[in-house]
């Protein structure tokens, strides 16, 4: 999003984006998982490494 203010251009995130490890209490592998979450809706998207989908990745 781009946003024009009194000192000129600047650019709002509009998503925000964190990583989060986890470990396995079943198998004991460790994961990565991205989160995206757009700030306007609160729509939240995963990715635990094939691509990107709806919702969050459930942990077992």
């Amino acid at each position: 999003m781009l946003v024009v203010g009194l000192f000129g251009w600047f650019v709002w995130p509009t998503r925000w984006t964190y990583e989060v490890e986890y470990q396995s209490t079943k198998s004991g592998h460790r994961r990565t998982v991205r989160i995206r979450t757009d700030r306007f809706t609160g729509e939240e998207q995963s990715d635990s490494g094939d691509g990107w989908s709806d919702g969050r990745v459930i942990i077992d």
